[in-house]
């Protein structure tokens, strides 16, 4: 499908247009942004391993399945808000203007979305059933040892789930990169009376307020 100018109607912000334009394009370069079943599937296996050894460092071996699918879909339905949100809602309204801007960003979102959100998650989850379960004795938020129990834990799932946050990071960093060449070879196509359509819009909206 060839990229064809917008038809005639009102956009109201940049991020309007580019959103317009991107949906036009082939599926080839529009998956970058739509189609998100590559980048849950690594979410899932990395929960997976994060919760599984969570629940190893807390000697705990009840309600695994619904612990890991919880796990697994709050962590997919996490990085789809914070891919939209944080990196394809900026990148749209031009924010991030360089190649580095985008990636930095993209390692940043995909890390905090595909391990420290299953991480923290698993653990609250983990210490609630080890508690139900009497697998493990947790301290309470009070308690003198809090603080060199969860240390310990932490340390064991660091050991082990190191690797899940570098992988995360190379493939926030590559989809961003992708994400960031689309966005630049829309604005390639950009006419200059869509531009001037965009700059009376922007004097309309202020001359409102």
């Amino acid at each position: 499908m060839s990229m064809s100018n917008a038809p005639a109607q009102r956009f109201l912000s940049l991020r309007e247009l580019l959103v317009y334009k991107i949906s036009q394009l082939d599926q080839k370069d529009r998956r970058w942004f739509d189609n998100l079943v590559p980048l849950n599937a690594v979410n899932v296996v990395s929960a997976l391993v994060i919760n599984t050894t969570a629940r190893k460092s807390l000697l705990l071996y009840e309600s695994f399945l619904f612990g890991s699918a919880a796990i697994s879909i709050f962590t997919c339905a996490m990085s789809n808000v914070f891919q939209f949100g944080l990196l394809q809602v900026p990148m749209t309204q031009g924010k991030l203007s360089c190649p580095s801007c985008a990636i930095t960003r993209g390692c940043l979102v995909q890390a905090l979305a595909g391990f420290v959100t299953p991480t923290l998650f698993s653990i609250a989850f983990n210490a609630i059933s080890a508690e139900r379960y009497k697998s493990a004795a947790i301290p309470d938020l009070s308690s003198k040892n809090f603080k060199s129990f969860w240390r310990e834990k932490l340390r064991y799932m660091g050991r082990y789930t190191w690797a899940v946050l570098a992988i995360q990071v190379m493939v926030g960093g590559f989809l961003a990169y992708r994400q960031y060449k689309v966005v630049e070879n829309v604005k390639g196509t950009i006419t200059q009376e869509e531009c001037q359509e965009l700059v009376k819009e922007a004097f309309s909206q202020l001359h409102y307020y």
